[in-house]
Parts: structure tokens; sequence; C-alpha cells
């Protein structure tokens, strides 16, 4: 996993915490390999987990982070 979470991920995450523990981690336009990478994350990034699909993990944009 590229992200440690507190405790185990349920199916459906709702504002589930964890810190980066890949770098550089790739964010991206939507779940999978297909879309655009849109920014990256370095490690110890905290993250909100918002929701899982499939293996990946949406998550909500960091504090210093603009996008239009």
């Amino acid at each position: 996993m590229l992200i440690a979470a507190a405790g185990v991920l349920p199916l459906q995450a709702e504002n589930v915490t964890g810190l980066v523990k890949k770098y550089p981690l790739n964010v991206r336009a939507g779940a999978g390999t297909r879309h655009t990478a849109v920014g990256q994350l370095t490690k110890n990034n905290p993250v909100t987990i918002v929701a899982v699909s499939d293996q990946w993990l949406e998550i909500k944009a960091p504090a210093n982070c603009y996008v239009w």
C-alpha cells in the first residue's frame, strides 16, 4: 500500500487519515493509470481518504493545492 492509513480501509472510506509511504506518489485525475498525473505528493505527506475505488484511493486535495 502506498498510503499508511489509520486502521483497515473499508470498501467505503470516509475521512480516513493517513501518510504517504512512497515518494514520489503521483496524484491522478481519476482512479487508474490511464488518467493523467496532475501532481505528486512526498513521503509522510498527510492525506485524507474520502473514497475507495478498486485498489485506488480518492483523497482530499492538500490545503496548499489549487486546481481549476
